[in-house]
């Protein structure tokens, strides 16, 4: 119930188009991820950080801190 999520699924709802071309750029991608946590026992819900993270596009670099990759890990971490 916290404001900025609501106003972040708010956006999605609205940008349909755009979720959906996220979801195809996943494909290659999202199936792999979702059997990596279910092995580990990690929450499912991780294969959803990329679509807000970095769209599924496994090269996007978009921070000045050096913040790369489907995930945006940063060098140090």
């Amino acid at each position: 119930h916290r404001p900025e999520v609501q106003r972040e699924i708010a956006w999605y709802q609205a940008h349909k188009k755009y979720f959906n071309a996220v979801m195809q750029k996943s494909t290659p991608y999202i199936a792999y991820v979702y059997e990596e946590t279910r092995k580990r026992k990690l929450p499912s819900e991780l294969v959803l950080i990329p679509i807000i993270e970095s769209d599924y596009t496994p090269t996007t670099r978009t921070s000045r801190s050096g913040a790369s990759g489907l995930w945006q890990f940063m060098p140090r971490t």
